[in-house]
């Protein structure tokens, strides 16, 4: 079974959620159930250099946890 929009099959994506550690598994953390977030807004959540967590996001939209959406707010999957 697929998630949908995940593109990953439900198991591959709780080992993929599972395998994140540091500002990837912060950042994500600060998603709950399908919330928006702006970049900008997570750094400061996090009081973490928003290069940082750009970065932490861009990484995760590779993983297809998180996509960004055409208003420049992050949506989790």
């Amino acid at each position: 079974p697929t998630e949908a929009g995940a593109g990953l099959p439900i198991e591959e994506e709780a080992i993929a959620r599972s395998e994140l550690k540091g500002l990837r598994g912060e950042v994500l953390d600060g998603f709950r159930g399908g919330a928006l977030c702006l970049a900008d807004r997570i750094s400061q959540q996090l009081t973490r250099p928003s290069a940082g967590v750009s970065a932490a996001l861009m990484g995760l939209e590779l993983k297809r946890v998180v996509a960004k959406r055409a208003d420049g707010c992050f949506e989790a999957h």
